[in-house]
């Protein structure tokens, strides 16, 4: 054997319990399942896009919106940094909704906070048409202070 080979060896069988004693395991909290990602539904007809835009690259903390529908959470986006384009989509039932999008950040970790209720956009009713896809863009912007709230629509190709 060569000697580097030896060397290994030896510092590989030091770190081993002597025969008889056990090994005490690395205890920590269980594995979590990864999450799964958000996939909008093929034939949506609702869309949300939230961004926000960042003076500084400091700013761009982890962020997500929560999703209200006629007083029910229905999901969330997925969370990324605030400049990113955060979606959620899904299949309503046509006619007018009632929407409330609160948008939430990580400023610490592990402690997400919603912010202000003063700057989040307030509820509002928005028509969810036959055929067509409901388009909601929502920007942040001014630190999260202001924003603005577009709605679109587009066929639905079936």
């Amino acid at each position: 054997m060569r000697r580097s080979t030896r060397a290994w060896i030896v510092v590989a069988l030091a770190g081993l319990p002597a025969p008889g004693r056990s090994v005490t395991p690395i205890v920590g909290p269980p594995p979590q399942p990864a999450p799964k990602p958000f996939v909008i539904p093929p034939g949506a007809n609702f869309l949300l896009i939230v961004s926000e835009a960042v003076a500084a690259p400091e700013d761009d903390l982890s962020s997500y919106a929560k999703v209200y529908v006629d007083g029910q959470l229905v999901g969330q986006t997925s969370t990324e940094p605030k400049s990113r384009e955060k979606k959620w989509g899904d299949v309503l039932a046509v006619g007018n909704h009632l929407f409330r999008f609160e948008q939430w950040v990580l400023p610490f970790p592990g402690e997400w906070t919603p912010m202000q209720a003063s700057w989040q956009p307030p509820e509002r009713f928005v028509r969810v048409e036959p055929d067509q896809r409901t388009i909601v863009a929502l920007k942040f912007f001014d630190g999260g202070r202001r924003h603005s709230l577009q709605v679109s629509r587009e066929p639905v190709h079936r």
